[in-house]
């Protein structure tokens, strides 16, 4: 099960930035900006990427 949520967490992340860059080459959002105000989400998405491993982890045990 761990690796199949790796693989989805990768693949979200992947998207994210391919929103983000893809809406600064489009002139949407200044992409500094957003990530030096927006940083602590990505902190946010990995500390729940490694709580819920840890929980189907114990759970298929």
């Amino acid at each position: 099960m761990g690796d199949h949520s790796n693989r989805i967490f990768g693949g979200i992340v992947l998207v994210i930035f391919g929103v983000l860059f893809l809406a600064r080459n489009m002139g949407y959002i200044d992409l500094h900006h957003a990530v030096r105000t927006y940083w602590p989400i990505f902190l946010i998405l990995i500390g729940l990427n490694i709580v819920v491993r840890s929980y189907f982890h114990r759970k298929s045990e």
